[in-house]
């Protein structure tokens, strides 16, 4: 499965890439698992991957038009980060631990996956 990324028009698809990794999430460590992005015809494999999260926050996960994971503790309801692409989840954290994740795969056409 290839996941593409940038301002492109296609179907959205969707299986198991950017996946939550439940056997690296633990405390304030969001594992997730990697992926195929695939943008202006540059093909980036995405290994599995750790992230640390802000405790006490909304942390957006997102995947960066260069293919990289990243985390923002920025609120959600501003504006995404610069070069950002894809949003993959919102993880909210209290003392210390995981409280929630919303899942954000379902993108929209302005950043589509296809």
């Amino acid at each position: 499965m290839v996941t593409r990324v940038g301002n492109r028009v296609g179907p959205v698809e969707f299986s198991d890439p950017f996946n939550p990794d439940p056997d690296t999430t633990t405390g304030l460590t969001w594992g997730y698992k990697g992926g195929v992005a695939l943008d202006e015809g540059v093909v980036t494999t995405i290994p599995d991957g750790t992230l640390t999260l802000a405790d006490n926050s909304q942390n957006i996960v997102y995947l960066s038009y260069a293919g990289t994971p990243t985390v923002s503790s920025a609120t959600v309801n501003s504006k995404p980060p610069q070069g950002t692409s894809v949003f993959l989840q919102i993880v909210t954290t209290v003392n210390g631990s995981i409280d929630n994740v919303l899942d954000l795969r379902n993108w929209t056409a302005s950043r589509t996956i296809n």
